[in-house]
């Protein structure tokens, strides 16, 4: 009879074979193990085996931390038997994943592709660029079927979209699909005298966008409505938060066009520590390794055009031209890689050990062309 020295399969490893280094993350607890040197070359060892090895009695000596630390927190341990463990790791098979379809002239899209359609944007800029609203309209119809359960409204100028604006709530009013609108503090009460009745339906959550020192500050007793404060620096923290009290409900967003490295640095960044305490189920990790959570069935409209993320130059579709629902979600399934923009293929994060478990790329990374907000790789 032999003894086997196994590691189970809910243990994922993740490696980094320049720096003799690797990661296990016992998926049932999200408790993550760091070995590096003659530890890294064992569970390297037993990951190219199947998840389990031949050991010899001298090896269980020599190995006996490694084993005692593996066996004591469930991720593993020591079997005796002649035959070899039979260790039935998973494999990520996605029936209906569309991007294998990429090479094929001719594709059925059917029905379940409006499956992947989560979350709707619409954008408003200050800009001379009025929306066609009732090609808008005709995309959140088309998205009956789907599984599109929240609309974002970003108002930059209501007063140049107001025509537009308040057809599309109108509408929205009929659909109850949750739509959360943000208007800046400068328009807000002309936007909400227009419109009384939206603060009291449930189907809108208003939230007003404050970015100058010199603001309404009566918006701060506003009933029904969320602050957000978007702030670059610590002095501009420092003064909103003088200005709420406890039963206002606020929050702050990082302007990541005017912020500065410190405060970056200091307030955002992920360090070891943080990363240690994220807890993440087999399936998020899972997804983690496959597509973006954050980005995932996201689509964006502005300028008349649809995108497939916030940071995306290149149009999916224009609202000039007829347009079909069911080919914008294929399109970004398979032609953008927005959706599917993870750590595993980026730098410098593709090297890192904690790559499958931090919180998937955000907007933000992207516009900072920068994806390695932590002090793990800086």
């Amino acid at each position: 009879m032999y003894k086997w020295l196994y590691l189970d399969p809910y243990a994922e490893i993740t490696f980094n074979h320049p720096k003799k280094r690797c990661l296990i993350f016992n998926t049932l607890d999200s408790k993550k193990y760091l070995f590096e040197g003659k530890e890294y070359e064992m569970i390297k060892r037993i990951f190219e085996n199947d998840y389990s090895i031949k050991i010899t009695d001298n090896e269980l000596k020599t190995n006996k931390l490694l084993i005692n630390r593996i066996e004591n927190n469930f991720f593993g341990g020591v079997y005796s038997s002649d035959e070899k463990p039979l260790i039935l790791y998973p494999i990520i098979n996605i029936q209906r994943n569309l991007r294998k379809f990429k090479t094929i002239s001719s594709r059925d899209q059917g029905t379940d592709i409006l499956e992947n359609l989560l979350e709707l944007s619409i954008h408003f800029k200050d800009n001379n660029c009025i929306l066609r609203i009732d090609r808008v309209i005709q995309l959140i119809r088309d998205a009956e079927n789907s599984s599109l359960k929240k609309i974002n409204i970003y108002i930059d100028s209501y007063f140049t979209h107001k025509t537009e604006i308040e057809e599309l709530l109108s509408f929205l009013k009929t659909v109850r699909i949750k739509t959360y609108i943000e208007i800046n503090v400068k328009d807000y009460y002309s936007f909400i005298n227009n419109l009384p009745d939206i603060k009291s339906n449930e189907v809108f959550a208003i939230q007003v966008i404050i970015v100058d020192f010199d603001f309404n500050e009566k918006v701060v007793e506003e009933k029904n409505v969320s602050l957000k404060f978007r702030i670059s620096n610590e002095e501009e923290y420092n003064f909103f938060t003088n200005k709420v009290s406890e039963s206002t409900d606020y929050s702050f967003e990082v302007d990541f066009t005017k912020v500065n490295h410190s405060f970056l640095c200091e307030n955002l960044f992920l360090n070891e520590e943080d990363i240690q305490d994220i807890k993440l189920t087999k399936q998020n990790y899972d997804a983690n390794k496959t597509l973006n959570r954050n980005l995932f069935g996201k689509l964006v409209v502005k300028n008349n055009a649809v995108f497939s993320s916030e940071n995306n130059s290149k149009a999916i579709a224009t609202l000039d031209n007829e347009i079909n629902l069911k080919q914008i979600i294929f399109d970004s399934l398979c032609k953008s890689n927005d959706w599917f923009l993870i750590r595993k293929n980026v730098k410098p994060c593709k090297s890192c050990l904690y790559k499958n478990i931090c919180p998937p790329i955000t907007e933000n990374e992207i516009l900072l062309k920068k994806y390695n907000l932590c002090t793990v790789l800086n």
